[in-house]
């Protein structure tokens, strides 16, 4: 198990901005970015003044234990048992809206690549009529 602060990136982090987004607060739901940023500080002190733990911003072993309900559970073992259901739903809320404007933006792009490029248009040249012994020549004689 970690300790992380402010400044701490990683699974672990969005791990732990998970379980507060999972949690009663006042303060807006964190963006699960794995970046232990001012927001995230802001939610672990608040968690921490809720549950009777120093309030220090600092996610150790008391705040792992009051979140997760064990210190010697890591984060990473809570998650794959499925503790986080509420991030698939935040992810989801921010991901399928990049996903769509990708595949709308690479549609746009390869209807544009399929339309042809504007034909030249070919003048032809007249040639002079000055020509001795052509083709009028041989006619008119």
């Amino acid at each position: 198990m970690a300790i992380l602060r402010i400044g701490s990136r990683g699974i672990e982090v969005a791990q732990l901005q998970t379980a507060l987004n999972a949690r009663p607060s006042v303060l807006s739901p964190l963006k699960i970015d794995g970046v232990f940023g001012p927001t995230t500080l802001a939610r672990v002190r608040e968690f921490q003044a809720q549950n009777g733990l120093t309030v220090d911003g600092i996610a150790g072993p008391a705040t792992y234990g009051r979140l997760f309900g064990n210190t010697s559970i890591a984060p990473n073992t809570v998650a794959q048992q499925g503790s986080f259901a509420g991030s698939a739903e935040n992810i989801s809320g921010r991901i399928l809206p990049a996903l769509v404007l990708v595949i709308g933006v690479l549609l746009v792009q390869d209807l544009i690549s399929s339309i042809p490029p504007p034909k030249k248009s070919k003048k032809r040249k007249r040639k002079a009529s000055n020509d001795e012994g052509g083709f009028l020549d041989r006619i008119f004689g």
